[in-house]
């Protein structure tokens, strides 16, 4: 929840066309003025495929750089990327350590 202000080189990065089921016409976000970085408060936006692989191949195009955005569910990203979390927590902190600090029994 909130509103952008725009500083004086951003502008709107979406036009709201339907809220809550109803027809709306609003703004929302914010687009930096190379179209690299963009912020919004819409919830969930990254959650459709489509509109998640349009964003990154336009972010990628900007950039010059190639990608395979696929065909991933939310979900196969979500397990990946907790995963990852995992893996680097395993890796880079003595659970055991932080147990003993804590006095907690393992």
């Amino acid at each position: 929840m909130g509103k952008t202000i725009l500083g004086p080189k951003a502008e709107p990065a979406f036009r709201v066309i339907r809220r809550s089921g109803k027809i709306a016409s609003s703004l929302d976000g914010a687009l930096d003025q190379n179209g690299l970085v963009f912020g919004t408060y819409l919830h969930g936006i990254f959650d459709t495929p489509p509109l998640r692989e349009n964003i990154i191949a336009y972010l990628a195009s900007k950039k010059r750089i190639r990608v395979n955005t696929g065909d991933t569910s939310i979900e196969q990203v979500w397990e990946n990327g907790l995963n990852q979390i995992v893996s680097a927590v395993k890796e880079n902190l003595e659970i055991s350590r932080i147990f003993d600090l804590l006095g907690c029994n393992q």
